[in-house]
Parts: C-alpha cells; structure tokens; sequence
C-alpha cells in the first residue's frame, strides 16, 4: 500500500502546477479572477469530499478496497484526460 501510495503522489504530483498554468494562459485577464477563485474552492472542496465519500468505504470494505477505488478513479481520469481534445490543442500550443 505503500509503493501504491508513493506512486499515486508522484504521478498526481505535477497536476496542481499543470492546472495553475492553464488556468492563467488560458483565461482572459478580466475573468482571470473569478475562474481562479471558482478553481482554488472546487479544489478545497475536493479533500472533504473525498472524505466523506471514501471514509465509509475504507470502513466499510477496508483500505485495500479505498486504494482500489482511488486507483480506478485515477486510471479513468488519465483515459479521459488522454483523448480531451483540448489537452491535445494545448501541447502545440506551447
């Protein structure tokens, strides 16, 4: 659990920096504001969240079964994030 843990923060590492980038490139200056506000509260409201979504499962089935369903929530993330168009446009973009 562990190794999976470790692997898990190294790979979602570089998402926070990656999404601040294109938050600020991509957003015109007069709405830079509000979509940076609207983000960061999304963001912050993620950990609780996840808590009260995981918390009863990792009770329930144990933290094998929370690191399973993390890692398919992972796993479906990066499908998704590999055919988005728009992270596609972005790379040539640079």
């Amino acid at each position: 659990m562990v190794a999976l843990a470790l692997a898990a923060g190294v790979v979602t590492g570089p998402i926070n920096p990656l999404c601040a980038l294109i938050v600020q490139s991509r957003t015109p200056e007069r709405f830079r504001g509000r979509v940076i506000g609207s983000y960061t509260a999304l963001a912050l409201a993620a950990g609780p969240l996840g808590l009260l979504a995981f918390g009863p499962l990792v009770d329930t089935y144990g933290p094998a079964a929370g690191f399973a369903a993390i890692g398919g929530g992972l796993l479906l993330a990066a499908l998704l994030a590999a055919g988005a168009p728009g992270l596609r446009r972005l790379a040539g973009s640079a």
